[in-house]
């Protein structure tokens, strides 16, 4: 079967429409609803607790990273901003050269 042949199949069908209930949601599922048994840890909305001691090194390893990347960034922004002040005062001066050039020329 070709892949036309597939998808002409596929457009043909008829959409199954979804049975939309007219009671309100509620926050607690009834026992009709929610299944009965628990979920598998592989599914758990949160990931298990470590041994704790571990979990503490480990945060804190994440948060000096953190800190070391800021700092980082904060050396680079100030390096940028020494060249970019410095490249404006040597535009700054060229200019004033510039100008008393002009005056001189002038007169």
């Amino acid at each position: 079967m070709t892949t036309i042949d597939l998808l002409d199949r596929a457009l043909a069908l008829e959409p199954e429409l979804a049975v939309v209930s007219s009671k309100p949601l509620s926050a607690i599922a009834s026992a009709t609803v929610a299944d009965s048994t628990p979920l598998p840890r592989s599914h758990a909305p949160m990931l298990p607790r470590g041994s704790g001691l571990l979990d503490t090194i480990a945060q804190w390893f994440r948060s000096l990273a953190a800190w070391r990347g800021a700092r980082a960034q904060a050396d680079r922004n100030r390096t940028l901003l020494a060249r970019a002040s410095a490249r404006q005062r040597a535009l700054q001066s060229q200019q004033e050269a510039l100008e008393a050039l002009q005056v001189q020329t002038k007169s």
